[in-house]
């Protein structure tokens, strides 16, 4: 993912008030669909194509490539609009499951340039039990899965460091563990 224009140091950017003002989230991925992205404004709320006629989102085909872009626009950037926003990918499944005794495999892997780096954690940001997952650069596996992991809450973290615009960029996903068992009658 890239932000067009880049920002100023700290992700800031300095906008005149009653201008248009467009930032595009670019997914520099062919296969990439920009469905699973979302803009957030400063209260997690979700801005999409009619959210407003002064402010929406917009998804277009990146000039000459096959990218794809979700763009926030600002129809008359004003006063009342400064603020944090953000851009969340979000997974179309943020359960992933198995049969118990399966061994399961999750792909925490992010893309992006810069590379990010990954980071992956339990819920409350701790390393995840070496007895319980088998953590494997961007990937965990649980080799024998059983009821212990049933809505187990696993962190993926994506960092990216911005060096020429003194910024860094984090992105989490939560991914909950669903085992399924058998049942006979």
């Amino acid at each position: 993912l890239r932000l067009e224009p880049p920002t100023l140091n700290n992700s800031r950017y300095v906008v005149r008030s009653d201008r248009k003002f467009r930032i595009s989230c670019i997914c520099q991925k062919a296969t990439t669909d920009c469905m699973y992205l979302t803009w957030r404004n400063e209260f997690d709320r979700k801005i999409d194509g009619e959210s407003s006629s002064s402010l929406f989102t917009v998804e277009l085909q990146e000039h000459d490539s096959m990218y794809k872009k979700l763009s926030l626009v600002f129809t008359r950037i004003a006063k009342r609009d400064a603020g944090f926003y953000k851009i969340r990918w979000k997974e179309s499944s943020d359960v992933v499951g198995a049969m118990a005794g399966e061994s399961l495999t999750i792909d925490c892997g992010a893309t992006g340039d810069p590379r990010p780096e990954t980071h992956i954690t339990s819920r409350d940001g701790q390393p995840l039990n070496e007895s319980m997952f088998i953590v494997a650069g961007p990937e965990i596996t649980v080799k024998n899965l059983t009821a212990d992991y049933q809505d187990v809450i696993i962190k993926c973290l994506a960092v990216q460091e911005y060096v020429q615009y003194d910024a860094t960029v984090v992105e989490q996903h939560e991914i909950r563990l669903d085992v399924w068992c058998e049942f006979f009658n």
